[in-house]
Order: structure tokens, then sequence, then C-alpha cells
């Protein structure tokens, strides 16, 4: 038995998890909720990166850093989820994250070989939970997201992974929510390529306005493509990377009405710079709402 910390819910109704594979049921339904009449990015322009940042440590995904970071009323927050060796959603940018990997010498050129060249080390989920990621931090799995996404009714969790099929994190975030709307329609669906908005529908019928397109998988200069990507698909907002576009391309996507976020953005003042060109909001570890008030109070956004 896995011996997983439970965050305690402060709502009645609670969820329960079941270790039997689900399916989605045929005449499933997204029930209206308090904030389905506003899309997720009215609430918040800044996106909180691999949970936020704690003691000044980014790429966590870590307890500690989620809990700093709804400890500031934020409640937009990008989660990474990678899947255990036994088959268990939790939370990690990538496993080197978890698990270090050691330089190790190249016996030929006898010299040390690139970590990002060393194979990954992964473990399973009762492996992990005994793990401090950095050796200091608490790990998350998927089913504490859910129930954060429970104990916070205006939490949206923006999904992001490095597992090769992304509908399997989304099916599994799904099947331990119980496919409940009042969760599952705050899922904020990163989509990494051509026609993958089509295969998370046929999971969910999420949110037309729950889909963003971001360019970290994708050659952002590819602008045409991205562009007749969003317009074919409907998809209203899009991730690129820090200073990445022009103004002349920023006016393009702007022109048809495409909401631009930027990532990864720390400083204050690369947002400013950023607000005035016209991208609206930003992913960013460690800039807190009032900065970006403070800043942009002078802009006309």
């Amino acid at each position: 038995m896995h011996t997983e910390e439970v965050i305690p819910p402060v709502i009645e109704e609670q969820i329960t998890y079941s270790e039997e594979e689900t399916f989605v049921p045929e005449d499933i339904q997204p029930e209206k909720t308090e904030f389905a009449d506003v899309p997720w990015y009215c609430y918040s322009r800044l996106i909180y990166h691999a949970c936020g940042i704690v003691d000044g440590v980014a790429y966590t995904n870590s307890r500690e850093a989620m809990e700093a970071t709804l400890s500031q009323d934020n409640r937009l927050v990008e989660v990474d989820f990678l899947f255990t060796e036994d088959g268990h959603l939790i939370c990690g940018h990538k496993w080197k994250d978890i698990i270090p990997v050691e330089e190790e010498k190249d016996t030929n050129k006898k010299k040390k070989k690139p970590k990002e060249e060393i194979p990954e080390i992964k473990c399973d989920l009762d492996t992990f939970l005994t793990l401090k990621i950095k050796e200091k931090y608490t790990g998350l799995t998927g089913k504490n997201i859910i129930e954060y996404m429970q104990r916070y009714p205006d939490l949206y969790i923006v999904l992001d992974t490095k597992e090769e099929d992304s509908t399997l994190v989304v099916s599994e975030l799904l099947r331990l929510c119980d496919y409940r709307p009042d969760i599952a329609d705050r899922f904020v669906i990163q989509l990494f390529d051509s026609g993958l908005k089509e295969k998370m529908l046929e999971l969910y019928p999420f949110p037309d306005d729950n889909f963003l397109f971001t360019c970290y998988k994708f050659d952002p200069l590819r602008v045409p493509e991205i562009l007749e990507i969003c317009r074919n698909e409907q998809i209203d907002v899009v991730t690129v990377p820090y200073g990445s576009w022009e103004q002349e391309t920023i006016d393009l996507f702007l022109a048809e009405g495409i909401i631009l976020f930027e990532h990864t953005v720390n400083l204050t003042e690369e947002m400013l710079v950023s607000l005035q060109k016209g991208i609206y909001g930003f992913y960013t570890d460690s800039v807190q709402q009032w900065e970006l008030q403070a800043i942009s109070a002078g802009c006309d956004i």
C-alpha cells in the first residue's frame, strides 16, 4: 500500500479513487461551474512555472513550491507530469530533477560525458515517495494535484509533460478526478503539435478556451504553420519563448485575436518591454501579481 500524503479537502464532497481502469461515459457533458463563463487567462497574466519558486529554487514541482505559490493567492499554476516505472502519475519536469545523475567518463575519450547524454533513472511510486527533490523538497503525485484542485476551487492547472504521448497524462488525470466537470474544466491543456486538440477532446469535452499552443517543442519561427494550426483548430492562446518574435509577427497574431504568453520570464523590466509589444502574459518562476500590476500601471493593456 502506498504511503502517499493526502491533502485534506476543505469542501464537503470527497473524491473517490479507484485503482481500476475507467472509461469516458458516452453522455458526459460539462456542467456550468462558477468560473465557466470567463476564460482562465482572465484571472491572471502570470502562470507559475513548475509550481513556482521556493527558497530561490525553481523547477521543483514540489509540495513546498505549490504551497508557497498558493499562499500568495496565485491560482494559475503550471505542473509537469511524468509516469513512474509502475505507471503512476507524479510531478516532475525530468527524471534527472528527481534522481540526479552523475557525470560519467567516456572510456574511449577519457573525459566526462555531458549529463544530457546520460540515461535518466526512473523509479516506482513507493521509491518516489521516499525521495527528496533537490535533497530537500517533497514530491507531488497526480492524486495530490487533484486534491489541491478540490481544496482550491479557483485553482487552474496548466498541464505540461515530457512524456511522448501527452494524452496518457490527461487521461490519467481525468480518471483521478472521476471526470468531475468542476475539476476537469480547470485543466488547461498545452498543445505541442497539430491534431492534438482533437485527440484531447476525444477524452473529455474540454471548454474551447482551455487549450493553448506552446512552441517550446515546435520551432517558433515556423510562424505561418503555427498561425494556420490556430485558425484551423480554433486555438486562441499561444506561448512562445521570451523575445523570440519580432513586432511584425506579434501583430500578425494579435490581428487574429490570439492571446500571447511568453516563457519563462523572471524580470519585470523584460515583462514591461513585452507588454508594450502586445504580449498578454508570462510563465514565471518568481514574479508576483503585485509586481506585474505595478509595472503595467502605465501601459495600455
